[in-house]
Formats: C-alpha cells, sequence, structure tokens
C-alpha cells in the first residue's frame, strides 16, 4: 500500500534516518526507515508531505521514500533546471544559462582555468591579510610602503579547493 503522510518528527542519528508519520485518519508509526538518495541528505521540517511504502503489504514494515515540503519549495522554475533549497531560504540554483547560482543573487562558481581578478580594495579578507603581514613584519621593524600593496590581483583558478589559488 502506498500511503500520503506528514512527518511528525525526524531522528537523524542513526545510519537510515527515522522519521514519525501521520499515515491514516489519527494512526502514527514511529520509527520509519527514510531512504535518500545517495549524495544527498536532508532534515525535513516538521508537517512535510511524505510518501510511505508498506512493503509486503506488512503494516510494521513501512519506508518513506519520498519528502517534500510545500510550504518551502522553491517554485516557478523553468524547464530543466535545478535547484536545491533549505527552509531557511538558502537555495542554489542550476538555471538553464548553464549559471549556478547562490540565494537568487548573481554569484557564478568559478571552474578551474577561469579568470578571477580581486579587487584589493574592497576585498575584506585581502585587506586584513595585508593589515596581519604589514603588523607582524612592523614588529620586526620592516614596513611595506603602499605603493608596493598590490591593489588588484588577476589569474586563473589552477585548481579547486576550499579556497582559490590564483597563478599568474
Amino acid at each position: 500500500m502506498i500511503l500520503k503522510s506528514l512527518i511528525q518528527a525526524v531522528d537523524d542519528s542513526t545510519k537510515l534516518q527515522l522519521v514519525k508519520a501521520s499515515l491514516l485518519a489519527d494512526e502514527d508509526q514511529e520509527d520509519i526507515e527514510r531512504v535518500q538518495e545517495y549524495g544527498m541528505t536532508s532534515n525535513p521540517p516538521l508537517e512535510s508531505e511524505a510518501i510511505v511504502v508498506q512493503c509486503a503489504g506488512a503494516s510494521d514494515n513501512l519506508v518513506c521514500l519520498k519528502v517534500d515540503s510545500a510550504a518551502h519549495r522553491v517554485r516557478d522554475l523553468s524547464t530543466g533546471e535545478v535547484c536545491i533549497y533549505s527552509q531557511h531560504g538558502q537555495t542554489i540554483k542550476l538555471n538553464t544559462a548553464g549559471e549556478t547560482v547562490f540565494n537568487g543573487g548573481d554569484i557564478g562558481v568559478a571552474r578551474e582555468g577561469h579568470a578571477v581578478t580581486i579587487d584589493a580594495l574592497t576585498d575584506g579578507s585581502f585587506i586584513t591579510w595585508v593589515a596581519t603581514v604589514s603588523a607582524s613584519l612592523g614588529s620586526l621593524g620592516y614596513t611595506i610602503p603602499p605603493s608596493e600593496i598590490p591593489t588588484d590581483l588577476t589569474g586563473k583558478i589552477s585548481e579547486g579547493s576550499s579556497k582559490v589559488k590564483i597563478d599568474d
């Protein structure tokens, strides 16, 4: 039997996530294993809609196959677009133009070989780094003349990591 239900609780501490779901009128079932796609996982908000299947027709052998939250689902995607979203409003959208868009903004993801430019005058992390290096060198009696501090860096991404490596 295939049942439409609402998620009442989630236990995300086990190897397979366990959910409590309301199945039929006034019937809640606990410890239903939720099967998710490999490489993707989520902890759905309470009251999310779920599809639960009785395996071999046994009411004590349930599996939760699909969960969706109508209250938080991103709407109005174009055909072929994909969006990962949370109940907190964060999104990662793969749009029809081939771009990866975060939170509806226009910051794209650079790939290996793409050219990058860092504006040292507005990039807060670079300015902080320069100030830290200057202070460290200053404590050793060295100074960096302002004319020798670069105002922009250009190059190409040469490898993927949590930080961008720039080659000249």
